[in-house]
């Protein structure tokens, strides 16, 4: 997937959203490459904005990994410490409902103190969070038309390429509770 419009998708709903303070919740750096990219293009969006966007990347105090629960901790201490509200770009779905539960422990208000915005529209994930969350739908089945096609000229011959084929734009974003918010200054 090519990941900056995907972050652009992201950073432009979440500032139609009235948000002025930007966050992004994603993995250890290294460990999905792609998201860090995401993460790169997201920060790199908002600063170009002239904001300011923190970064979870759940590094713990020794890099090693953690249980569950210490995970959510961290990430609820991390949220208390954000300015409110905040817009949470989550790296996937799957992070963004472990912001969601996060928000919980932390008593966080979501969408009212932490809208948070997920990656890859997986309707039955999304559809059991709570709040529902919203997603950016990436258009993963051109993805794999795009690889099959590939794979279908590379046996007849054609060279593998260099760089990554990227994919271009995603579908669109589905608007959930999650980021159901219209923050102005009272």
């Amino acid at each position: 997937l090519d990941n900056r419009p995907i972050a652009r998708l992201a950073y432009d709903h979440l500032l139609q959203c009235g948000l002025k303070n930007f966050a992004f919740c994603g993995r250890p750096r290294g460990e999905n490459p792609p998201q860090d990219l995401r993460c790169d293009y997201f920060v790199g969006l908002v600063e170009q904005g002239g904001q300011r966007c923190e970064v979870f990347t759940g590094v713990g105090h020794r890099g090693g990994k953690r249980s569950w629960e210490q995970e959510q901790e961290e990430i609820a201490r991390w949220l208390k410490k954000l300015p409110k509200p905040v817009g949470i770009m989550a790296a996937n779905d799957d992070r963004g409902r472990q912001v969601l539960d996060a928000c919980r422990r932390a008593g966080l208000s979501v969408p009212h103190e932490v809208a948070v915005l997920g990656v890859d529209n997986d309707t039955n994930l999304c559809s059991l969070c709570t709040p529902p969350l919203s997603s950016i739908e990436t258009n993963a089945g051109l993805v794999g038309y795009e690889a099959a096609a590939l794979l279908i000229r590379m046996m007849h011959g054609s060279k593998v390429p260099q760089e990554p084929v990227l994919i271009g734009s995603p579908r669109g974003l589905v608007r959930r509770q999650s980021t159901d918010i219209l923050a102005i200054e009272d």
